[in-house]
């Protein structure tokens, strides 16, 4: 078969009256599985991504992608093998799009796509072995026919079948930069960008794809993550400790809307569902094996 799919036994369902029909779904999936002081644990896993509808979220556990159901909790594990990181969901939620490599056979990253039921798996780049110009960090357009990813060191941008290349941005010789998020009417480009190998600090930045001017956001920040909220106006950052939303406009005005735990991790992946009510990230960062936590956020946040 395409994929194999794997139940997982959670606890039981608790009624909840005397509250709105979206946040009684909300903790009603947060009590289908096993409540911690932060969140529910939803098992092994890290970069978690929500489909577009919501319902389910791709994830990376033992270098494998797989999807699950957030409210059944079954799991679906697809078929690629190997070093593999980064799922990002086509915007009608029947792709996904992904990095591979980095192994002693293949030595560099590519990109990769395939369809959430394990078929058509499909190769869109081919990173050089010869050099070190991998191809990491793919993330699919909101026009769903573009998908932005990171070559070498520098943001490039190609059509969903891996024609028509070309760079996006001009990383600083020796920098590095990688995209987070493009903005809801796909006008603006939220990534992040180091532009000094010997520079600690990570900037995250704003690029117009129209004029290609770019400003740095939250300047006196480390941010390693961010989304754009549904209206375009805020940025949903991690900052290590917290997640924040600022607004675009005025470059600023923070307001803490979750405290992660543990604390310190800046590296650690994030989402947030459509209806902006839920919040999934894993409690390791990329390079570890964790856990997958979800939770509510903002003044819905579910208190300790």
């Amino acid at each position: 078969p395409p994929f194999s799919t794997q139940p997982s036994a959670r606890g039981t369902v608790h009624s909840n009256q005397g509250i709105n029909m979206t946040r009684a779904l909300n903790l009603l999936i947060l009590l289908l599985t096993f409540q911690t002081d932060q969140g529910s644990n939803l098992g092994p896993g890290v970069e978690p991504q929500f489909s577009p509808d919501g319902l389910t979220i791709a994830f990376m556990r033992d270098s494998q992608i797989w999807i699950m159901n957030i409210r059944t909790k079954v799991e679906s594990r697809l078929p690629p093998k190997g070093n593999i990181h980064n799922p990002s969901w086509s915007p009608d939620g029947n792709q996904i799009v992904f990095q591979s490599g980095g192994t002693d056979d293949v030595p560099n990253f590519s990109i990769y796509k395939i369809n959430k039921d394990g078929t058509h798996f499909t190769r869109l780049t081919n990173a050089d072995t010869g050099s070190r110009m991998s191809d990491q960090r793919p993330r699919w357009c909101r026009d769903g026919e573009h998908i932005v990813w990171t070559h070498g060191n520098q943001i490039w941008i190609m059509q969903t079948d891996g024609l028509n290349s070309r760079p996006l941005a001009s990383a600083a010789q020796g920098g590095y930069e990688y995209a987070c998020d493009l903005s809801p009417d796909g006008r603006f480009l939220a990534y992040v960008r180091r532009d000094d190998v010997s520079e600690d600090h990570y900037r995250l930045r704003i690029l117009s794809l129209g004029d290609s001017s770019e400003s740095v956001f939250l300047k006196d920040l480390t941010i390693l993550k961010a989304r754009w909220s549904n209206s375009g106006n805020f940025l949903y950052c991690n900052t290590g400790s917290q997640l924040i939303k600022a607004k675009v406009a005025g470059n600023g005005n923070p307001k803490v809307v979750y405290n992660f735990h543990p604390v310190g991790l800046e590296f650690r992946s994030f989402d947030i569902s459509p209806d902006q009510k839920l919040i999934v990230y894993d409690d390791s960062g990329p390079e570890r094996d964790g856990n997958l936590i979800l939770d509510t956020m903002g003044e819905s946040q579910i208190p300790n």
